[in-house]
Formats: C-alpha cells, structure tokens, sequence
C-alpha cells in the first residue's frame, strides 16, 4: 500500500510520482493491482489517482477530541468486569490475542485480513515503538479478557494519543464494555498530560462511531484507499 501525505506534505507530483516508481517496479511481477492511501483533505492527490484508474475502495472518517474540552468520564464497567492496564497483568497477553482473534474480522474492510500467530501478532501490534503496557487498558471478568483498548504513541507528537483498537469479544458486546475501555483510555491521557487523542473510523462501522460522538469526537482528518491497476500508473 501507498500512503500519500497532506497537501501541506506532498502535492500531487510527489503522489504519482510514488505511484509511478511503486508500478513500474511490480510491473510484470504477479500484482494485480495497488493500493493507495490519500488524506480526504488532498483533493488535488485524490484526482490525480482518480485520473490514473484508481477508485474508491474503503474510506475512514478523522475523528479528534480535544482534552482541554474534556471532563473526566466517568462511566463504570458493567457488573463483574474491572478495568485494569496491561502493565498491571502482562500475563494477559494470551486472551488479548484471543480477543483481537473475534474483533479485528468484524471490523469493516478488515473481514479478509489474515490472522498472524500470537508472536507475530504480539510483536507486531503490542510491542512496536509507539505501543506502551500503561497505555492499553484491558477488561476482564473473573481471569477471563473481555476487552482491550490501546494507543500508538510517538515523540513526535508527544501532547497527542492515537487510537489503535478497541476490542470487545462478540458475547461481551453491547454491555457497556467498550465505553467503560473508552472512558479509561480518555482518563489515563488526561492524567498523563495529553491535549488530543485522534483517531479514524472505517465509515461502515457504526458501533464506534456512535461510541466516539457519545464521548463527544469531532471531526477530523480522514483517510481514503483506493486500489488501481498497476498499469495505470
């Protein structure tokens, strides 16, 4: 996959420019196709691979909470589960693979994702660079994992928290689950001097998007993937 910054970052050049080099390095290898990633605030990235072959495939919608509009949250988990972070019980790693094993298919334009092996998944997406234990809060009920939530953080950006899942496991789901892992997440970047969390919804997810605008996220910078012929570029 391609991603194409901003209009403040790259200008359309530098997108097909990507495109061009990307194509002509696969061509006549056994590719089908590209996939690009444009920021829906570049309309002029967004023509210039339209005009190249390439059509909307899936969007994500940018959603921002800014934290000095925040109060504490103060929703409670549902009777018999305790919100707790990864740091607390790293033993949990197990059932928060379990967990993401339900979740991640269930997520529009995910359903076909292959699934990694607990140690690939584990070093992919829970120990990376951005992933810290104290930022990922779990739910659990008795010693089983119901639910987790996680942050990618960067130096780069050190006032701002990203989401990156909020997981539930399908029995557990319509519970209140999920908002009590939002309102802990929310709490923990307050305490711990954050100004902005961000995020992206996949436009067909509904569930999430009702969660975040119940929490009060605006809308923000989206992302938009399309998917060409490699012939096109």
């Amino acid at each position: 996959m391609v991603t194409a910054g901003n209009s403040s970052e790259c200008d359309a050049g530098i997108s097909g420019g990507v495109i061009s080099q990307i194509g002509g390095a696969l061509r006549g290898r056994r590719y089908l196709g590209l996939e690009v990633a444009e920021l829906d605030d570049d309309p002029e990235s967004l023509a210039f691979a339209q005009r190249r072959g390439f059509v909307q495939e899936r969007r994500e919608l940018g959603l921002v909470l800014r934290l000095a509009e925040t109060a504490r949250p103060g929703h409670e988990p549902p009777d018999g589960v305790e919100i707790i972070t990864w740091a607390q019980r790293p033993e949990l790693a197990r059932g928060m693979y379990e967990v993401a094993l339900e979740a991640e298919p269930d997520i529009p334009g995910s359903e076909d994702d292959a699934a990694e092996p607990f140690g690939d998944w584990l070093a992919h997406e829970m120990q990376g660079p951005g992933d810290r234990p104290e930022a990922t809060v779990v739910a659990i009920a008795g010693q089983e994992v119901v639910g987790y939530a996680k942050f990618s953080l960067t130096a780069a950006q050190p006032t701002i928290a990203h989401h990156d899942l909020t997981a539930v496991r399908r029995a557990w789901r319509g519970r209140g689950v999920a908002r009590a892992l939002k309102a802990a997440q929310i709490n923990w970047a307050l305490a711990s001097g954050y100004t902005e969390l961000r995020t992206r919804n996949e436009v067909r997810n509904e569930p999430i998007r009702r969660l975040n605008a119940r929490f009060g996220y605006r809308p923000g910078i989206g992302r938009i993937y399309l998917t060409g012929p490699i012939s096109g570029s």
